[in-house]
């Protein structure tokens, strides 16, 4: 078995193994499925978003989302910048929200309007509205 090397970010290991395992599974989820390569070229793509929206290294980015492969790749994204990913439920009371949006003054609010478990357009709109911009 082939030693892990020792990578300065997370998100470096996506880029390692696509390099090296390009065609490999590395995130799979319910019928799809991406590998190496895939999550590597989209995470370089959000990566390049971030930075266009004015995220820097430091910067928090909130995601306001149920688990999902997005979320993971916000993570990956903001990570390969040396941004922070603030991990928000959308379950949680607009209170709670605007409490942890004003505790860690993330740089951008990152949001899925609606997914399965409902719909958060207002909330991200009243959140938003308050000095976050909308992803």
């Amino acid at each position: 078995m082939a030693k892990i090397p020792e990578l300065q970010r997370i998100s470096d290991y996506v880029f390692h193994y696509a390099e090296r395992q390009p065609d490999q599974d590395a995130l799979v989820q319910e019928s799809r499925r991406w590998t190496y390569r895939e999550l590597a070229e989209q995470a370089d793509s959000f990566a390049r978003a971030l930075l266009t929206a004015g995220v820097r290294k430091g910067d928090r980015v909130a995601c306001m989302a149920t688990p999902r492969p997005e979320c993971f790749l916000a993570f990956l994204a903001s990570a390969s910048i040396g941004g922070i990913t603030v991990g928000l439920n959308p379950k949680f009371p607009i209170g709670e929200l605007r409490y942890f949006l004003g505790d860690a003054e993330p740089k951008l609010l990152i949001g899925f309007a609606r997914d399965a478990e409902g719909d958060h357009a207002e909330v991200l709109q009243t959140l938003g509205a308050r000095r976050f911009r909308l992803a």
